[in-house]
């Protein structure tokens, strides 16, 4: 596992994923929770592997930006991954999740404010630090 990293390094990751992973324990209190890294992915375009049933789940499907995988079950999001890998084009690579995150929450609500700020910080912060990270591959 990866140490942290600063709020303004985040989108510089998040722009270097090809899949990100949402998860939280398979507890009924989860259902209700909708945990906001969701938003921030969705305005990287970024597509988002959730194992978060209820809203959060239900948001990703709604907006087609990410794949639901059982919580707690780590077949099936093995499973959920390789198959993900295999067809990377089955999640429209998402130029139009940002509009749809300012779009499907209503101007008075909680989406909104989220959106305005990762419109000002995140995207602005991914365009003007995404030079600043290397990348090291594995020599084939």
């Amino acid at each position: 596992m990866l140490p942290g990293v600063s709020k303004e390094k985040v989108p510089d990751y998040y722009a270097l994923t090809d899949l990100n992973l949402v998860t939280l324990r398979g507890a009924p209190l989860f259902q209700t929770v909708i945990p906001s890294k969701i938003f921030e992915i969705m305005a990287m375009a970024r597509p988002i592997l959730c194992s978060v049933d209820g809203e959060c789940r239900k948001i990703i499907e709604e907006a087609g930006c990410g794949l639901f995988a059982e919580p707690e079950n780590v077949e099936n999001m093995v499973h959920i991954i390789r198959k993900f890998h295999r067809e990377k084009e089955m999640l429209c690579h998402g130029k139009e999740w940002p509009k749809l995150c300012e779009t499907v929450f209503r101007p008075e609500g909680y989406g909104r404010q989220i959106f305005g700020f990762l419109k000002q910080d995140f995207i602005f912060h991914s365009q003007t630090h995404k030079k600043k990270l290397s990348v090291h591959k594995p020599e084939s």
